[in-house]
């Protein structure tokens, strides 16, 4: 009988353990090789792979220096790679079979191995890889009970234990440092669109606030700012059904003793275009299509119908599974009255985004000096935006050159050109609007800040656009 046996690490990695000698290894013992371990043995490379990008795979024959090799996957499938053309990797079967939650440990740093070591940890569903002080996250796609007030107090009590890699972890290190330390802190969020960079801002928030607290409540209006910004700001892209599509610079300020004062925000690069024009497998920003699951009264109050009804909202798919447009709605109102936006301020707010809509159902007719088909849209724009209606269609169908010491001169635009007049209109109102928004929410948050000495740790939630 064999004194080694099989066992399992809490992640769920098999190891070897040897009862006579205390030896452990994460190598397969020979006493214990079967038939497919023999298989097994022998020098292992990667190969690249159109479904995995790289998988592991046998030398079978031939000399990876240089030629044609025959090589066998761990499924069985025999391929012949070309050496000249394609480098093979080394790996060990060890490596293979032995994640590590920090990349820095691997035996070898190199692309497949780094995707392996990801790939195998994302299945257990340990999102989060360290690799020395800069952590990497998958998006799984899927809720996770990784952020609860118990897994909080877990990393807040942690000590000098060692736990799995989370974002709640560079959260502390900065709170620490920033006091111990007396300087400011920053942390980056990078990653292309989809990667989960809102998400992973929203969580270093959310352990920030519940750590530092404050004394005024100011922690949780922080959090409440979010609804605001991504019912705003987001919209849903090939890869994400609520994709930040604007840059931002979070800064949370903090009192001596410890406690949040205040917040301020500041955005970058919102996508514009994405008002007027999308592809078909994506949206506009949310806010949109939320006003038009708006209740009943507050339609009829900014004469608003179906996405359908919208020309910037009916070149692609209105609907959402992931989305329920009706409740996001609800709760960004909710966001705004405790935010004290006053009734006058949201009134402003939803009257320009209904005038957006009906700008973009305004159409031209005409080649060389174009007009306005139908009056009705942009009577209801005119209105909301409270203009003359007359003095508006003359903005979107002539442009007025001025030259020093001669009048006026009056340009008539053709039909495209007015589209066009109609379109950067709609996108400036937008990006004005965002604008203040922005600046109305840190009014709020910033309203203490002259009254502390602050430290600061930043969040610089960006480089999403593909």
């Amino acid at each position: 009988m064999s004194s080694w046996t099989e066992n399992f690490t809490p992640e769920g990695y098999v190891y070897y353990y040897n009862s006579v000698t205390g030896e452990t290894t994460w190598d397969k013992p020979a006493e214990l090789y079967g038939d497919d371990d023999v298989n097994l043995q022998g020098d292992w490379y990667w190969i690249p792979d159109e479904k995995e990008a790289f998988v592991p795979a046998r030398l079978v024959s031939g000399n990876p220096k240089g030629g044609n090799v025959q090589v066998e996957t761990e499924n069985g499938q025999v391929q012949v790679i070309n050496t000249t053309k394609t480098e093979l990797i080394p790996v060990t079967r060890v490596s293979l079979k032995q994640p590590k939650n920090d990349l820095v440990l691997l035996d070898d740093m190199n692309i497949p191995l780094i995707m392996h070591n990801l790939k195998e940890r994302c299945k257990k569903n340990l999102i989060y890889t360290n690799v020395g002080t800069i952590l990497i996250s998958i998006n799984p796609y899927k809720m996770l009970p990784l952020y609860t007030p118990s897994v909080i107090d877990q990393y807040q009590r942690r000590g000098e234990a060692e736990l799995e890699p989370h974002p709640y972890i560079i959260a502390d290190n900065c709170y620490k440092k920033l006091f111990e330390e007396g300087v400011n802190q920053s942390i980056l969020v990078s990653g292309e669109s989809g990667a989960g960079k809102t998400e992973n801002t929203k969580i270093i928030l959310q352990y920030l606030a519940e750590s530092a607290g404050s004394i005024t409540g100011v922690e949780q209006k922080i959090l409440l700012a979010n609804p605001i910004l991504e019912a705003f700001g987001n919209a849903k892209t090939v890869r994400n059904d609520n994709s930040s599509r604007f840059g931002k610079w979070v800064e949370i300020h903090f009192e001596p003793q410890g406690k949040i004062c205040g917040a301020r925000n500041i955005n970058y690069l919102l996508e514009k275009s994405r008002v007027v024009q999308q592809t078909k497998e994506e949206r506009s920003y949310h806010i949109f299509y939320q006003l038009c699951k708006a209740p009943a009264e507050i339609k009829k109050k900014y004469s608003v119908n179906k996405p359908e009804d919208y020309f910037y909202l009916n070149q692609s798919s209105p609907y959402v599974d992931s989305i329920d447009d009706a409740k996001e709605f609800n709760e960004m109102r909710h966001a705004l009255e405790t935010l004290n936006f006053s009734s006058e301020e949201q009134d402003f707010i939803f009257s320009v985004i209904s005038a957006i809509l009906h700008l973009g159902n305004i159409t031209f007719i005409g080649t060389d000096k174009s007009s306005v088909k139908a009056k009705e849209p942009l009577q209801t724009a005119a209105q909301l935006l409270g203009v003359d209606a007359k003095e508006l269609e003359t903005s979107l169908l002539q442009r007025t050159l001025i030259i020093p010491g001669q009048p006026p001169t009056t340009i008539p635009l053709n039909l495209v050109q007015a589209t066009d007049c109609r379109d950067t209109l709609s996108k400036h109102l937008y990006s004005r609007l965002f604008d203040y928004l922005v600046q109305r929410i840190n009014t709020f948050l910033g309203e203490d800040l002259s009254k502390h000495k602050t430290l600061v740790i930043g969040i610089l939630d960006i480089f999403g656009f593909e």
